[in-house]
């Protein structure tokens, strides 16, 4: 059951709190590099495994 991310629910892994004011910037500037190449890791391997599906629907039709 997944309720509201105030009730600390299941949806609340999709919104983000914002950063405590307390955080230097230079440590959000490194969290928020650091999210960043998480998001672009996830990104090239759903892009690796898109290729390796067209790979073998290809050679399932020859």
């Amino acid at each position: 059951m997944c309720y509201s991310p105030s009730q600390g629910g299941c949806c609340s892994i999709l919104s983000t709190p914002p950063l405590p004011a307390s955080l230097p910037e230079d440590q959000q500037l490194l969290k928020t590099n650091v999210v960043q190449q998480y998001v672009q890791s996830l990104l090239d391997m759903i892009e690796e495994e898109e290729e390796l599906k067209n790979r073998v629907e290809t050679s399932l039709e020859t």
